[in-house]
């Protein structure tokens, strides 16, 4: 049994929406206490809340990529980073040969925040690295983002734990904490689904069978 209290939601950002976008992301300053199995824990950390409104959830079949959506926050809270992409087509991933997109048109949406600047990405090249054993879920990756101002940011992450879910039954998500450093060594952690359709989990089940 537990118990969890939060005393505070301190924002460290407004809420950020992508234009047009019916969801919006926003970074926050978490305390509160814990109790767990009799054990009383402090909560002090960031953490990310998102929230979706008035959205269609379709079930229809979806001819798609995997799709990564990150969200991390440095364990200062000065950096703060979402986005939404697939992999490089060009970098060789699992379902390179079967579906027909550019690097440009697998990338959704994205924001930055660093050096008190809030931006928006306009450019990304992710590159995962994926388990062989393990019905290909993601291990790792890296990733490159250039944002509106022509900073470019990189990044690499790794996964800490991980969990299948099925948010409805057209779509499979792989919920991960990541562990990321940035270019110039800062660190911290986030939530991130490597979410795919039906279409990618037949073409996965035939390359492993094979």
């Amino acid at each position: 049994m537990y118990n969890f209290l939060l005393s505070m939601l301190c924002s460290k950002l407004p809420p950020v929406q992508e234009t047009g976008k019916l969801h919006f992301e926003q970074p926050l300053h978490v305390t509160g206490d814990l109790v767990l199995n009799g054990e009383a824990l402090k909560i002090d950390c960031y953490s990310m809340r998102d929230r979706s409104y008035r959205g269609e959830r379709s079930e229809a079949m979806t001819l798609h990529p995997p799709l990564s959506y990150a969200s991390c926050i440095s364990d200062d809270g000065s950096i703060v980073f979402n986005f939404s992409c697939s992999d490089d087509p060009e970098s060789g991933p699992p379902w390179a040969e079967h579906y027909n997109f550019t690097n440009d048109e697998l990338f959704m949406q994205g924001w930055i925040y660093r050096d008190k600047k809030l931006s928006k990405i306009r450019k990304i090249r992710k590159v995962g690295v994926y388990d062989p054993a393990d019905f290909l879920r993601e291990l790792a990756w890296e990733c490159e983002m250039e944002d509106e101002h022509g900073r470019v940011h990189k990044v690499k992450a790794q996964r800490r734990a991980a969990v299948p879910m099925c948010p409805w039954l057209s779509l499979f998500n792989d919920f991960m904490l990541l562990a990321f450093e940035m270019d110039d060594g800062s660190k911290g952690y986030g939530w991130y689904n490597h979410a795919f359709w039906n279409d990618y989990g037949r073409i996965i089940k035939k390359k492993i069978s094979s």
